[in-house]
């Protein structure tokens, strides 16, 4: 697919870590086309101000409030654990 920057809305990741699947759904959001990666959020303070394929890792839950300023319209969780990514999710919104 091929979209335009101005009609491809910034997404975040919610899920850093390296034995995750981070890099799985960056690479699935890039390859759509229709997102552009902007952050990563997680809750490990080990991994902020680091990046994930040149993604930088800016917060936990905290950031989620602080996106819409950042022109980020949407969050891509990559949680295993269905009960916190429900939370998550209603936080986000």
């Amino acid at each position: 697919m091929n979209h335009s920057n101005k009609t491809r809305k910034n997404i975040a990741i919610y899920g850093a870590r390296e034995d995750a699947s981070a890099k799985v759904i960056l690479d699935t959001i890039r390859l759509q086309g229709e997102h552009i990666p902007v952050a990563f959020l997680d809750d490990d303070p080990n991994l902020v101000n680091k990046t994930v394929d040149g993604i930088p890792v800016v917060g936990g839950r905290q950031m989620l409030s602080q996106l819409s300023g950042m022109n980020v319209m949407g969050v891509a969780f990559d949680l295993g654990n269905n009960y916190v990514r429900r939370d998550l999710c209603n936080l986000a919104q």
